[in-house]
């Protein structure tokens, strides 16, 4: 189940690269490894990484055009990795689509104060991923 968050959206519609690239971060392989094979097959240019540092490093010579983004890590969870990665030059409107398994309402109120386009429960329907991206691309929210 997808939430809108509550704030401000920039409402001029954006163009679609032909094949978005994704980042997944997730602190569990099976999951990563699940993204990205669907995002691949459905025409995305996607990678995984289990480690949020890891990821922000990457993120400082790296753009992708979304990011799919767990909640519940170690060291560094999904809200902290959106606050640091708002401060990236470059990075401050880049889409992140929070995707957890919590279903909890402060959780899609906090991905908008956080700077998270949009929230979304695990496990989430393909379909309705594919739908979530695009939205979140378009800037259509």
């Amino acid at each position: 189940m997808s939430h809108l968050p509550k704030k401000k959206r920039n409402t001029e519609k954006l163009s679609v690269p032909e094949k978005p690239k994704i980042m997944v971060v997730d602190d569990e392989e099976g999951v990563i490894s699940t993204f990205v094979d669907f995002l691949n097959a459905a025409g995305f240019e996607a990678t995984g990484y289990t480690d949020a540092q890891e990821a922000l490093t990457v993120l400082k010579h790296f753009s992708p055009d979304l990011i799919l983004l767990d909640i519940m890590m170690p060291r560094v969870d999904g809200y902290e990795f959106c606050r640091l990665l708002k401060q990236y030059p470059g990075k401050e409107n880049l889409p992140v689509v929070f995707v957890s398994g919590k279903d909890w309402e402060d959780d899609a109120m906090l991905t908008a104060r956080e700077g998270g386009s949009l929230f979304v429960s695990k496990p989430v329907p393909f379909d309705e991923l594919r739908e979530v991206i695009n939205l979140a691309l378009t800037n259509e929210l």
